[in-house]
């Protein structure tokens, strides 16, 4: 039998759930601009040697259901999916934090998620 834990290098998941639109301070409904993103995400590669990201010019690959004041509201959502070597998860959880912070005003949302969980990877990326 194969111990694959010598096999494994242990990362830290990131997932960015980003709707692809918004409603601005102006109250008009605007697409989300790509080029701005990879903006963000290019900063993100650099640092973190890369990100996988959902289809960009396919519809938006998951809906969001969430309730309030006793209305649903439905977002298309993009995802981004960072990994990011367990050694750096502190500098990286404060990164992912601001980044959170950022988009939240740029496209004035209340709450974009974004989660973490730690994993294996066979291998080593």
């Amino acid at each position: 039998m194969t111990d694959l834990s010598e096999e494994a290098t242990h990362y830290i998941k990131y997932e960015i759930f980003i709707p692809t639109e918004y409603i601005d301070k102006r109250n008009k409904k605007q697409s989300i601009n790509h080029r701005e993103l990879k903006n963000f995400f290019t900063r993100i590669r650099k640092k973190y040697k890369g990100y996988t990201e959902a289809n960009p010019v396919a519809p938006p690959l998951y809906k969001g259901f969430y309730e309030e004041a006793k209305e649903i509201y439905i977002d298309h959502l993009t995802v981004f999916i960072v990994l990011v070597e367990q050694s750096k998860q502190d500098k990286a959880l404060q990164d992912f934090k601001n980044l959170k912070k950022k988009l939240e005003r740029k496209y004035n949302q209340q709450f974009v998620l974004i989660l973490y969980q730690p994993i294996q990877v066979i291998g080593r990326l």
